[in-house]
Order: C-alpha cells, then structure tokens, then sequence
C-alpha cells in the first residue's frame, strides 16, 4: 500500500501550501540564472572558444609561429594525421598509460584517505605524506645557496620551521 493510500484511509487532511504564481516563478529562474552565469560566461569564454578556434584551425594550413594563412585543407590535416604511423602509436601508448594509471591511483588515492583517517600510530605520517609537498613546495622554489642568500635566507628559516611545525602538529594530533 502506498503512503498516499495510508494517509487517504486515515483521514489525516493534508494542507498544500499556496502555489506560486507565474512571476514568482520566473523570478526565482532568473535568479537561478544569475547564479549560473558567471560561471557560463568563464566556460564558454576559457574553454568553449579555444576548442572551436582550434577546430577551425584544424581545416587550414596555419603557422602557429607567424600567424594564419589562408589556405584552406580541408580534410587535408585529418588525411596526414590518420595516414602517420606515430600517431597511431603514440594513440595506443596514451590509451595503455590512462587504463593502467587511473585505476592504481584511484585505488592508491582511496587507501591513503582510509590510512589518514584511522586510529593508528603512525597517522602523523600518512599527513605528512600528504601536507609536505605543499609546504615543501616553497622551499623548492628558492635559489640555491649562496645565490643572493642574505634576502632569501630569513624565507628560507621560515619554510623550514613551518615544515617542521607540521610535523610537530601531525605527531601531537595522532592518538
């Protein structure tokens, strides 16, 4: 039996509330809409517009170092890059990679997550392997010593104390 079938046969009166009218509607789809704009805009305007120039320039001989000629291929491009050996090859080297690859970093990703949120007493490690390359990251990037070390050296300290502030935080936090 279903629930509307319950609630019939029990004489509960259900109350609806009042239904909104045609503007009121709309009005909250516009508002929708505004909300969604911005990103629309960025999509077509950062993604949709490239791809489309770049299929146009797919059908001509274009120079990409000196500009556009107006020399029209056609299918041209399409017939050279099918008839290439390498591209074939270099087609089933990228399948190969993306089926073996995503699979062992899903899973390993998945695992690590697991790993970082039981109780076990190395959880300060599983964080660190995480966190350090972000911190890491910006010690990376400094010129190496000698190299104008009296301005980057107080950088440097500092990078260095908050890696190791990571690493006393990891270690506390664990139980």
């Amino acid at each position: 039996m279903s629930l509307q079938q319950q609630v019939a046969q029990s004489g509960v009166q259900v109350q609806r509330g009042p239904r909104t009218k045609g503007i009121s509607r709309w009005r909250n789809e516009l508002v929708g809409l505004g909300f969604v704009l911005p990103f629309l805009i960025a999509y077509a305007l950062f993604l949709l517009w490239p791809v489309l120039l770049g299929l146009r320039m797919s059908f001509y001989n274009w120079n990409l170092a000196g500009g556009g000629t107006s020399d029209f291929r056609g299918l041209g491009n399409y017939q050279e890059l099918f008839g290439d050996p390498n591209f074939w090859s270099s087609l089933w080297h990228t399948i190969l990679f993306t089926v073996l690859s995503t699979p062992v970093l899903v899973v390993l990703a998945l695992v690590l997550a697991l790993l970082i949120n039981r109780a076990i007493p190395a959880k300060w490690l599983f964080r660190l392997a995480f966190f350090a390359p972000f911190v890491l990251g910006q010690l990376a990037d400094r010129p190496p010593c000698g190299h104008d070390l009296g301005r980057d050296r107080h950088r440097m300290v500092d990078g260095w104390r908050q890696l190791f502030a990571l690493l006393g935080r990891a270690a506390t936090d664990s139980p």
